[in-house]
């Protein structure tokens, strides 16, 4: 890897990786880029494989019911996909689609079971991603059953915003390629109440809306509004 390589989010797998470890897991992986909305992992397939994305953005989607589809989580450069199927042995429980274009590197169970077996705390870190994940989970499902639809867009909104990272001088900058409806979905309510909470939001100056963006001045900030 040369030495001018990402920087990837604190948060992500590959950013709680040591260099040795990381070098030697985006080596054992194949390189391929995903065009927008394609799909990169898919419900109820039952193949192994890890993904590690490199840049873009995608969507984490569940099936509530045939023919219906919510975006349950996004995900970006530096984080690992696919890790439950890998653990459990199950097929895989959601779809995942490419919001952006998508760089990534698809690398196989063996070659994942390999890297593990070399660098033992990498295990630790995907311990800690899976458990990460469920407690996140776990603390949506009791944060919105606290909460009202105002707080939980504007609690929602922040948690994006943190997906997409921070633009210089400029605020945290989510695309036009998470929807308003997918905002209504990630914080279980409807497309017409997020357009009125970000008309509210705007009017208090904690985000600002754009044409094909949505600029969020302080992700903390959202988390204290009630909406």
């Amino acid at each position: 890897m040369p030495e001018d390589r990402p920087v990837w989010p604190d948060r992500s797998f590959l950013g709680t990786l040591e260099r040795t470890a990381e070098q030697d897991l985006l080596r054992a992986g194949r390189e391929r880029v995903f065009r927008r909305g394609e799909t990169i992992l898919d419900h109820g397939d039952d193949s192994r494989h890890l993904v590690l994305l490199l840049s873009g953005l995608a969507k984490v989607v569940g099936s509530a019911a045939p023919g219906y589809e919510s975006v349950l989580a996004l995900r970006a450069g530096g984080d690992l996909l696919g890790e439950m199927a890998f653990l459990t042995g199950m097929p895989r429980s959601a779809r995942v689609a490419a919001a952006t274009a998508v760089r990534a590197r698809v690398v196989p169970a063996d070659a994942f079971t390999r890297f593990l077996a070399a660098h033992p705390a990498a295990a630790t870190a995907v311990a800690e991603t899976v458990t990460h994940r469920l407690r996140a989970a776990n603390e949506r499902r009791a944060e919105f059953g606290a909460l009202a639809a105002p707080a939980r867009i504007a609690h929602t909104l922040a948690d994006v915003a943190d997906v997409y990272g921070p633009t210089p001088g400029t605020g945290w900058v989510v695309g036009p390629e998470c929807t308003q409806a997918d905002l209504a979905s990630l914080a279980s309510v409807s497309v017409r109440t997020v357009e009125k909470v970000l008309r509210v939001l705007e009017e208090r100056g904690l985000v600002e809306r754009r044409r094909r963006a949505l600029v969020v001045k302080d992700p903390r900030s959202l988390r204290g509004a009630q909406g």
